[in-house]
């Protein structure tokens, strides 16, 4: 494993070792949010200013560079899920018991899931954007041209394809 530019990279070629990584670094993170908002005295505007928090602090340093994420599996995504909904567990102090879906309608959030769809969705536009003789635009060309399965341009076609946009690369 190696770690560039806070990101772990792993020999394995999947994801676990970074995951991993950030369900760590998430406790300290959660912590230092929780501590805010009691010092805080917030009163009515509480709930208003842990979301803003959950949106800005903690999705920014647990999705910190997931538009490069290929190949997630259902286990990885609800890895990285649990620890906002730890989170959410804390703000709206509830038990296990409470249905997930009902932290994330009454936050107004939803999974992280999507957000990582949404940034790899708009990174590969930017890289289609790119001029042709770019690094990054060859690399995704070689991709389109010689798929692997769970590379990242097919992680991008699929992520296409789930939310219905017909457009080609």
């Amino acid at each position: 494993e190696q770690k560039y530019l806070g990101f772990l990279i792993s020999s394995e070629g999947d994801n676990m070792a970074n995951i991993k990584a950030i369900r760590k670094k998430s406790f300290g993170v959660i912590r230092t949010i929780m501590n805010k908002l009691e010092r805080l005295k917030l009163r009515q505007y509480y709930f208003e200013c842990a979301v803003l928090f959950m949106n800005v602090i903690l999705r920014g340093s647990i999705l910190y560079a997931s538009e490069t994420y290929y190949n997630l599996t259902e286990n990885q995504l609800r890895n990285i899920e649990r620890i906002e909904e730890g989170y959410m567990r804390k703000v709206l102090n509830t038990s296990r018991c409470c249905p997930i879906v009902q932290l994330y309608l009454e936050l107004g959030q939803w999974p992280a899931r999507f957000e990582i769809q949404k940034s790899r969705l708009l990174f590969l536009k930017l890289i289609l954007e790119q001029e042709e003789n770019s690094m990054v635009y060859m690399f995704l060309q070689l991709q389109i041209e010689n798929p692997t399965k769970g590379d990242w341009a097919t992680t991008c076609k699929t992520d296409l394809k789930k939310l219905k946009i017909s457009e080609s690369f």
